[in-house]
């Protein structure tokens, strides 16, 4: 329930409170990984990603009625496979705020322009929060993707500590042969993404669910990421503290590595006088 106005949030989730239920385990504890301890930790999911008066009592009700509550109705829609949950615009609204917001969400725990920026943003007519989105809808669109499944099961994903993880793919709409979406766990199997729009119909995302679990760990700015209660069943604690550092450290490769091929071509452009012109979405190309 959101707070009443007037009265002073003392439990503030920068990352939804109902987005890691499918990662509970008894008595409504999430199990952790911190990377700056490498040891495992676990919290009563009415703690973890949570801290005191982060925001105001009008911010905390409009994230509420705005954007935590509608995604909370059609989250499990979504998770099942059914994407025309969030064909109404109030559910569509909802998702891309919950993405788009959640790195502002992260930084107002220690930024007070942030908490600023979300403070405007509750104050603002819902006009101009709809236009908001609106721009938004003009460069990214939203899409379900589910992780793979092997002989023991689903390939379980991650829950970040930063609510949402960064997803790489090919995409030939981009000169450096690569772009990147947002992905929002969802489920154990699945996640919503925030990607950009297919460009001439050159977007591959066949490799995106064989990834998506290991992306799902993050890169090097993710501090903690919550572990599902199946994982410690089929791994000893020393198994998954490898697993995770080895896998977070590739995905810091696959990213630098995309950053570098894309400062190539602006090398390459430089070089040449050649200028790239760059999207809503940070894809580089000449013309279309």
């Amino acid at each position: 329930m959101p707070p009443k106005l007037g009265s002073e949030p003392k439990n503030c989730h920068y990352v939804t409170q109902s987005l890691t239920v499918p990662w509970e385990a008894e008595q409504r504890v999430l199990r952790y990984f911190d990377f700056d301890t490498e040891k495992f930790e676990a919290k009563p999911s009415k703690h973890l990603f949570a801290d005191e008066r982060i925001n105001s009592p009008s911010v905390e009700a409009w994230l509420s009625k705005l954007v935590e509550t509608p995604l909370g109705i059609q989250r499990r829609r979504v998770a099942d496979g059914d994407m025309q949950a969030l064909e109404s615009w109030r559910y569509y609204r909802a998702a891309m705020l919950m993405v788009w917001l959640q790195g502002t969400r992260v930084s107002a725990l220690r930024d007070l322009d942030s908490r600023d920026h979300l403070e405007r943003l509750a104050k603002q007519p819902i006009e101009q929060t709809d236009q908001l989105v609106w721009l938004f809808r003009q460069e990214y669109e939203l899409a379900r993707v589910t992780t793979i499944r092997n002989e023991a099961g689903i390939a379980p994903l991650f829950f970040p500590g930063g609510g949402i993880f960064p997803v790489l793919f090919r995409d030939g709409g981009c000169l450096s042969g690569w772009a990147t979406a947002f992905a929002l766990p969802v489920a154990l199997h699945c996640a919503l993404l925030v990607l950009p729009l297919d460009a001439d119909g050159r977007r591959d995302l066949d490799e995106v669910p064989s990834r998506l679990a290991n992306f799902s760990v993050g890169t090097s700015k993710t501090r903690k990421v919550v572990i599902a209660p199946a994982a410690f069943k089929r791994n000893t604690e020393d198994q998954l503290r490898e697993q995770l550092l080895r896998t977070r450290a590739r995905n810091d490769a696959l990213f630098e590595n995309a950053r570098a091929a894309k400062q190539c071509v602006i090398d390459m452009c430089s070089f040449t006088g050649l200028v790239p012109i760059f999207d809503g979405a940070d894809r580089m190309h000449f013309s279309r």
